[in-house]
C-alpha cells in the first residue's frame, strides 16, 4: 500500500501497488491453489484416512474381542481405545 498525492485537491488516496513479484501470474494464480490445497484438501483427505483406519481398528477389535478376553490391538491404536474405552464407561 502506497500513498498517493493529488497536487489539484491536496487529498493523500491509498493504493495498493503490487510488487513485480507480486505482479506475475504464476504467484498469484499458485498462491490461490496452494493456499486452498493445504487449509482445506489436505486436511479433509487426511481426516478421512486416520477416522477410516480408527473405524477400521476398532471394528477389528470388536470382532477379536473373544478371544481370551482381551482385545489384540496394534500399538499406534492403544491410546485411541484407552481414551473411548474411559469416555464410554464414564458416559454410562
Amino acid at each position: 500500500m502506497v500513498d498517493e498525492l493529488n497536487p489539484l485537491t491536496n487529498t493523500t488516496k491509498l493504493v495498493r501497488k503490487l510488487t513485480w513479484f507480486g505482479s506475475l501470474s504464476v504467484y498469484s494464480i499458485g498462491y490461490k491453489y496452494a493456499n486452498q490445497t493445504l487449509f482445506t484438501f489436505l486436511p479433509l483427505i487426511l481426516l478421512l484416512v486416520f477416522n477410516t483406519l480408527l473405524v477400521r481398528q476398532v471394528s477389528l477389535m470388536i470382532l477379536d474381542y473373544g478371544n481370551n478376553g482381551f482385545p489384540q490391538i496394534s500399538f499406534p491404536f492403544q491410546c485411541v481405545y484407552v481414551s473411548l474405552s474411559v469416555q464410554f464407561r464414564f458416559d454410562a
